[in-house]
């Protein structure tokens, strides 16, 4: 009977590592879990979260304060509207994606650049520039 128990448990085990490789994990199994807190423990994914959550506020700020400001009658063309969720729901969604967009990629922008000691590119030149003269032909005017 043991082995029966063993036997259960290192199917369950291989399992939870298959869908672990397959990315297939319950919603609620260990795996998907530490899957969770391994991507959560990742300082590029957290910069992201947040800055993403950060454009979706602005997204909803704009969303609602177009609405309630009625700029170029919005408001009242909703309102008017047969079904006014539809077109809010449009615009949210198309400024939540400049918006979050906008606020993740300003902040890989301004991440600060690995410097590792090696300059990739050109090289930098070194020295006093030096004077070239260039000919070029004349042409009469006559």
């Amino acid at each position: 009977m043991r082995d029966g128990h063993r036997d259960e448990r290192e199917r369950k085990a291989m399992l939870e590592r298959a869908e672990d490789i397959q990315g297939t994990a319950r919603p609620n199994s260990p795996s998907a879990l530490a899957g969770i807190r391994r991507l959560a423990r990742e300082p590029l994914f957290r910069l992201l979260a947040i800055n993403w959550a950060i454009g979706a506020f602005v997204a909803g700020l704009v969303t609602a304060g177009l609405l309630i400001l009625d700029t170029a009658g919005l408001r009242t063309l909703l309102a008017n509207s047969d079904d006014p969720v539809v077109p809010v729901a449009v615009l949210f969604c198309g400024l939540l994606i400049t918006l979050t967009s906008a606020a993740m990629g300003a902040a890989i922008m301004t991440l600060p650049a690995k410097d590792d000691g090696e300059r990739r590119g050109r090289p930098r030149a070194t020295g006093q520039p030096v004077p070239v003269p260039a000919l070029a032909p004349v042409r009469n005017r006559h």
